[in-house]
């Protein structure tokens, strides 16, 4: 049976744990196949650091938990109309946390709200 999972926006305490997620899941999913030059510039964008500095350039980072304060799900948004990263945890794929996060993302982006 699945953990519950919260859903909320990102903190700069989240960095860290963000930047272990997307980094993670990049080395995993992303850069396979890639040339090897591909990397270094790539991964240098997810470090804690820079998430931090994005969420203070106004970025936002929505975040999906598991109760066991886990992090599972990144998605993050630039002006609320770019994403420009998707992450969920290949530990709980198949969830529907993905869905749920994508839901929530375009919910918060959309001007006015989704119904």
């Amino acid at each position: 049976m699945a953990t519950h999972v919260r859903y909320c926006l990102g903190r700069l305490q989240d960095a860290l744990a963000i930047g272990v997620l997307v980094r993670r899941s990049t080395r995993r999913w992303v850069l396979p196949g890639q040339p090897t030059r591909a990397a270094p510039p790539l991964l240098a964008g997810m470090t804690a650091r820079r998430i931090h500095q994005k969420m203070r350039a106004g970025q936002r980072f929505h975040l999906a938990w598991q109760d066991d304060d886990r992090l599972v799900g990144v998605a993050a948004m630039r002006d609320d109309t770019h994403l420009f990263q998707f992450f969920v945890s290949t530990r709980v794929q198949g969830q529907g946390i993905g869905c749920q996060l994508w839901q929530r993302t375009m919910r918060e982006a959309a001007p006015g709200g989704l119904p």
